[in-house]
């Protein structure tokens, strides 16, 4: 499943996700961790979000997830990994990720693949995925299309985003995001076809160049779901959700 670090995933900044996690949702990391040009860059990201979302799911039905993702990038390969813990639910889950970001003409893309393991359910998944992105292509507005494919459920998940960075100042940002999902056997109890639709604002602050704070609100709404006869869909309900989070580089 794609990984979510509150905000720290979505797409401040250059709109290349970060298999972090966001649930759906890249911010000031992408900048830190790129602030040495010349050689490697490493990044330590800590994580508060309200709900654990997936796929315009909560996943834990209410409970909150901590995240802490310790990352690093060169000469376009990002790699890292993510451990989650939720002391509401008694959930622990960790993600190892391996991602190459490249450049086409205007548009910008990225492979992944990413091993996942859910420790409090003794399973385990492996992921690969990619997506492109056209930054400013839509009078500053950068449209996305992002999926991956999972070898547990033989099915793939894809989101289709937009969002825009607005600088209130130098070193604030707040940038409002908008993703639609299509399931294609990935929930393989859920239904396929249209999935959600999420709405969300972040807003960032770069406290100095290797530091940066960050929190989102986001809404969901579901589409098409249909508990009474698909399991996969008893989480995909209409909901709203909060989260915060910092970075550092080193």
């Amino acid at each position: 499943m794609k990984r979510n670090l509150c905000a720290l995933s979505l797409a401040i900044l250059g709109l290349t996700p970060i298999v972090n996690g966001g649930t759906e949702y890249e911010s000031f990391e992408k900048e830190v961790i790129e602030s040495n040009p010349e050689g490697p860059g490493f990044a330590a990201i800590g994580a508060w979000d309200s709900r654990y979302v997936l796929e315009g799911r909560d996943m834990l039905v209410g409970d909150s997830l901590y995240g802490f993702t310790l990352e690093g990038e060169y000469a376009g390969f990002l790699a890292g990994a993510w451990l989650s813990h939720s002391p509401e639910a008694d959930y622990q889950e960790q993600n190892y990720f391996v991602e190459y970001g490249f450049e086409l003409g205007p548009v910008e893309a990225y492979v992944s693949y990413m091993h996942l393991q859910f420790m409090s359910d003794n399973d385990q998944d492996n992921e690969v995925g990619g997506g492109i992105a056209v930054p400013d292509a839509i009078f500053g507005w950068t449209p996305a299309l992002d999926a991956y494919y999972s070898d547990a459920a033989g099915g793939y998940f894809a989101e289709l985003s937009i969002a825009r960075e607005f600088f209130i100042t130098d070193q604030f940002v707040i940038v409002p995001t908008a993703i639609f999902g299509y399931n294609d056997g990935y929930i393989a109890d859920g239904h396929n076809g249209a999935n959600h639709v999420l709405l969300q604002l972040i807003a960032a602050y770069a406290i100095s160049e290797n530091f940066a704070i960050e929190g989102y609100i986001a809404q969901t709404f579901a589409i098409d779901s249909n508990p009474a006869q698909l399991a996969g869909d008893g989480n995909l309900y209409d909901f709203s959700f909060v989260g915060v989070g910092a970075s550092i580089a080193f």
